[in-house]
């Protein structure tokens, strides 16, 4: 009858899309370290800060699980999903 091959979902469907062989999160980061860089007239500081962020996205990932550099960001403060303002973690949904 049915070996189960209409439901299989292939591996990865759900991972970011790529940008330029980068993710999303470390080619935003480099893009704004490089640009802050321009505006201060620093090309040299611009481009060595978001060197800096590859680097340390891949030593971030060596080993850990999907989502560290964005949660990373989102627990040094800098909230790249607005929706998560109201997150709380401390309160379930299930206590009144």
């Amino acid at each position: 009858m049915s070996n189960g091959e209409e439901f299989y979902i292939a591996k990865g469907m759900d991972l970011p899309v790529p940008i330029f062989f980068f993710d999303p999160v470390d080619f935003v980061l480099m893009i704004t370290f490089f640009g802050l860089g321009i505006v201060m007239q620093q090309l040299l500081v611009g481009f060595v800060l978001s060197w800096g962020v590859v680097k340390i996205s891949k030593l971030m990932r060596k080993g850990a699980k999907r989502g560290v550099m964005a949660h990373t960001l989102w627990k040094l403060g800098l909230m790249q999903d607005k929706g998560m303002k109201r997150f709380n973690p401390l309160k379930s949904d299930f206590i009144n």
